[in-house]
């Protein structure tokens, strides 16, 4: 299996105050977000498949059942991070 690092590089070269500047955090917050999903699928995916194999009775089975039950508490944090983005980009175009 490889790992690959997500692109979460920042472009520190952009304007830091003014419309340019909320365009670009909103670039990069949405870049972080995708690649933050990314993770998080392949978590969850993981966790079901594995807890597929492992039996209830396993001492294994409690710690797979919470790596799920935590990877989906950081995806609805992630997914409420994402409504904040796009409500904020809403205001500000008012």
């Amino acid at each position: 299996m490889e790992f690959r690092e997500p692109n979460v590089a920042l472009d520190m070269s952009l304007p830091r105050f003014g419309p340019q500047a909320a365009q670009a955090r909103d670039k990069d917050a949405a870049g972080l977000i995708h690649d933050l999903n990314n993770a998080l699928t392949v978590v969850m995916t993981s966790s079901v498949l594995l807890a597929s194999q492992v039996p209830p009775q396993s001492p294994l089975f409690p710690d797979v059942s919470d790596i799920f039950k935590q990877a989906r508490v950081a995806a609805d944090l992630v997914q409420k991070l994402s409504q904040e983005l796009r409500r904020a980009g809403r205001q500000a175009s008012l």
